[in-house]
C-alpha cells in the first residue's frame, strides 16, 4: 500500500538469500523420481498436517514401509543437494535452507 512506512524487520538480502535457497529447494525436488517428489510434499508441503497413515494412504503405500521409503527419498534429497554444492559431504550445511 503507498504510502506505508517500510517494515525495520525487512531485510532485501535476507529475503534475496531465502528466495535463492528456495529456488535451489525447488531445484533438487524436481530432480527426484515421481515417487520420491510425491512423497516429499506430502510430508514437508501439504497444506495440512498429515499423518503417516494418512500419506501412506494417498501414495498408496503400507504404513510400515513409509519410513523405509520416506529415508530413502530423503537420502537422494540430500545427494542431490550435495552435487548442486548446497551441502557438503560431510553432512553440514553451508547455511540452513530456511
Amino acid at each position: 500500500i503507498a504510502g506505508e512506512l517500510p517494515n525495520p524487520n525487512d531485510d532485501p538480502e535476507r529475503e534475496l538469500l531465502l528466495v535463492e535457497r528456495q529456488a535451489i529447494l525447488e531445484a533438487a525436488i524436481a530432480e527426484l523420481d515421481v515417487p520420491c517428489r510425491e512423497l516429499v510434499k506430502a510430508f514437508f508441503f501439504a497444506p495440512e498436517n498429515l499423518s503417516y497413515e494418512d500419506i501412506a494412504r494417498r501414495l498408496g503405500y503400507s504404513p510400515n514401509t513409509l519410513g523405509a521409503k520416506r529415508q530413502r527419498c530423503l537420502a537422494l534429497l540430500k545427494a542431490i543437494l550435495v552435487n548442486l554444492g548446497y551441502l557438503d559431504e560431510r553432512n553440514s550445511e553451508k547455511e540452513p535452507l530456511l
